[in-house]
């Protein structure tokens, strides 16, 4: 998922606004979540 992340979703250096670094935050939080349920059922 890092190198997902690193090397496609963000290979343009940009200044980071507040609301992408939520969406960043959120779209992550839910993956891990989900993968936590796969692994809890």
């Amino acid at each position: 998922m890092l190198a997902l992340d690193l090397g496609v979703f963000l290979r343009k250096a940009h200044v980071v606004s507040f609301r992408e670094a939520i969406g960043w935050t959120i779209t992550w939080f839910t993956l891990a979540m989900l993968f936590n349920l796969g692994i809890w059922h």
